[in-house]
Protein backbone atom coordinates (compact mmCIF):
# COMPACT_ATOMS: atom_id res chain seq x y z
CA UNK A 1 0.00 0.00 0.00
CA UNK A 2 1.35 3.32 -0.68
CA UNK A 3 1.55 6.17 1.97
CA UNK A 4 -1.65 7.81 0.03
CA UNK A 5 -3.43 4.93 0.32
CA UNK A 6 -2.80 3.97 3.50
CA UNK A 7 -3.64 7.49 4.79
CA UNK A 8 -7.15 6.89 2.77
CA UNK A 9 -7.44 3.22 4.53
CA UNK A 10 -6.83 5.16 7.94
CA UNK A 11 -9.40 7.86 6.87
CA UNK A 12 -12.07 5.12 6.55
CA UNK A 13 -10.91 3.04 9.38
CA UNK A 14 -13.21 3.75 12.68
CA UNK A 15 -11.29 1.90 14.94
CA UNK A 16 -7.81 -0.79 15.81
CA UNK A 17 -6.64 -2.63 12.47
CA UNK A 18 -3.85 -5.48 12.83
CA UNK A 19 -3.76 -5.03 9.28
CA UNK A 20 -3.10 -1.10 8.83
CA UNK A 21 -0.55 -1.52 11.92
CA UNK A 22 1.21 -3.66 9.32
CA UNK A 23 0.76 -1.65 6.40
CA UNK A 24 2.22 1.46 8.88
CA UNK A 25 5.49 -0.68 9.14
CA UNK A 26 5.64 -1.65 5.88
CA UNK A 27 4.87 2.16 4.29
CA UNK A 28 7.46 4.09 6.12
CA UNK A 29 10.37 0.93 5.70
CA UNK A 30 10.21 0.56 9.48
CA UNK A 31 10.55 -3.49 8.96
CA UNK A 32 10.27 -4.48 12.37
CA UNK A 33 9.45 -8.49 13.27
CA UNK A 34 6.94 -7.52 15.36
CA UNK A 35 4.56 -5.02 14.81
CA UNK A 36 3.48 -2.43 16.94
CA UNK A 37 -0.05 -1.52 17.94
CA UNK A 38 -0.38 1.75 16.29
CA UNK A 39 -4.13 2.49 15.42
CA UNK A 40 -4.62 0.59 19.18
CA UNK A 41 -1.69 2.45 21.45
CA UNK A 42 -1.55 6.09 22.10
CA UNK A 43 2.05 5.24 23.28
CA UNK A 44 3.17 3.10 20.54
CA UNK A 45 1.83 5.91 18.17
CA UNK A 46 3.92 8.56 19.73
CA UNK A 47 6.95 6.49 19.67
CA UNK A 48 6.25 6.21 16.03
CA UNK A 49 5.97 9.77 15.52
CA UNK A 50 9.01 10.58 17.87
CA UNK A 51 10.93 8.27 15.18
CA UNK A 52 9.55 9.06 12.20
CA UNK A 53 9.35 12.84 13.04
CA UNK A 54 11.97 13.58 15.35
CA UNK A 55 11.18 17.39 16.79
CA UNK A 56 7.97 17.79 15.23
CA UNK A 57 5.02 18.72 17.96
CA UNK A 58 1.90 16.93 18.21
CA UNK A 59 -0.93 19.15 19.16
CA UNK A 60 -4.31 17.82 19.97
CA UNK A 61 -7.23 18.10 22.89
CA UNK A 62 -9.49 14.59 23.26
CA UNK A 63 -13.31 14.51 24.21
CA UNK A 64 -14.60 11.09 24.98
CA UNK A 65 -11.58 9.51 23.85
CA UNK A 66 -12.13 10.78 20.74
CA UNK A 67 -9.81 12.98 19.49
CA UNK A 68 -10.93 16.57 18.22
CA UNK A 69 -8.36 19.28 16.68
CA UNK A 70 -5.33 17.13 16.38
CA UNK A 71 -2.75 17.89 14.20
CA UNK A 72 1.10 17.79 14.17
CA UNK A 73 3.43 20.33 13.01
CA UNK A 74 7.03 20.05 11.62
CA UNK A 75 9.82 22.36 12.80
CA UNK A 76 9.91 24.13 10.00
CA UNK A 77 6.06 24.72 9.85
CA UNK A 78 5.20 28.04 8.24
CA UNK A 79 1.21 29.65 9.01
CA UNK A 80 1.39 30.73 5.44
CA UNK A 81 2.74 27.29 3.45
CA UNK A 82 0.81 25.26 5.69
CA UNK A 83 0.28 22.06 3.66
CA UNK A 84 4.01 22.08 4.36
CA UNK A 85 5.33 20.49 7.03
CA UNK A 86 1.94 19.44 9.02
CA UNK A 87 -0.55 17.00 9.04
CA UNK A 88 -4.24 18.00 8.98
CA UNK A 89 -6.19 18.88 11.68
CA UNK A 90 -8.05 15.42 12.41
CA UNK A 91 -11.16 14.52 14.59
CA UNK A 92 -13.52 12.49 15.44
CA UNK A 93 -11.35 9.28 15.51
CA UNK A 94 -10.10 7.17 18.77
CA UNK A 95 -6.82 9.37 19.59
CA UNK A 96 -4.41 6.49 18.76
CA UNK A 97 -5.85 5.96 14.82
CA UNK A 98 -5.61 9.89 14.85
CA UNK A 99 -2.02 10.26 15.40
CA UNK A 100 -1.43 7.10 13.21
CA UNK A 101 -3.22 9.05 10.52
CA UNK A 102 -1.75 12.51 11.62
CA UNK A 103 2.24 11.26 11.42
CA UNK A 104 1.35 9.42 8.47
CA UNK A 105 -0.32 13.15 6.62
CA UNK A 106 3.06 14.79 8.32
CA UNK A 107 5.33 12.44 6.08
CA UNK A 108 3.51 12.89 3.28
CA UNK A 109 4.15 16.77 3.60
CA UNK A 110 7.34 16.43 4.90
CA UNK A 111 8.43 14.38 1.55
CA UNK A 112 6.61 16.80 -0.65
CA UNK A 113 3.57 15.18 -1.11
CA UNK A 114 0.76 17.26 0.43
CA UNK A 115 -1.98 19.01 -1.04
CA UNK A 116 -1.54 23.03 -1.22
Amino acid sequence: MTLPELIKALEAAEGPSLRLDYEIDLALGIGEINTAPYTRSVDATIALCERVLPGWRLCFEAVNGKADDLYILGPDYRDDQPWLNSSKPIAGKPIALAICLAVLQAKLSQDGGGDE
